[in-house]
């Protein structure tokens, strides 16, 4: 509903679309954080987000990590390609992982 709250334009129903998988994301990944997975895990996880590769995820992640890192890095790849196509930017996706990836350092 915050998405609803933040861009109630008609026009801009995909923002509100991805805007909501990128807030679902945050949740999930910060339970992770939260609830699952030694400090060691924890640190091939967020190696794994830093790769940005989905054929390298590391073996000794927990399958909650595998899934999450997966369903990420195909959203992330799903909501640029929908970008792309919907306003014909083509350079999304590198400012999309930044964001994915960001640890709290300024991106600009």
């Amino acid at each position: 509903m915050c998405a609803v709250g933040l861009v109630f334009q008609p026009n801009l129903s995909n923002f509100r679309k991805w805007l909501t998988k990128v807030v679902v994301f945050i949740l999930v990944i910060d339970d992770i954080y939260d609830n699952y997975g030694s400090l060691e895990e924890l640190q091939d996880f967020t190696n794994a987000v830093d790769r940005w590769d989905s054929k390298e995820t590391d073996e000794n992640l927990p399958n909650c990590m595998k899934l999450c890192f997966q369903a990420l890095y195909d959203t992330t790849n799903q909501i640029a390609y929908e970008i792309q196509k919907e306003k014909g930017w083509n350079r999304v996706l590198p400012d999309l992982k930044k964001v994915m990836v960001c640890d709290g350092t300024p991106i600009a």
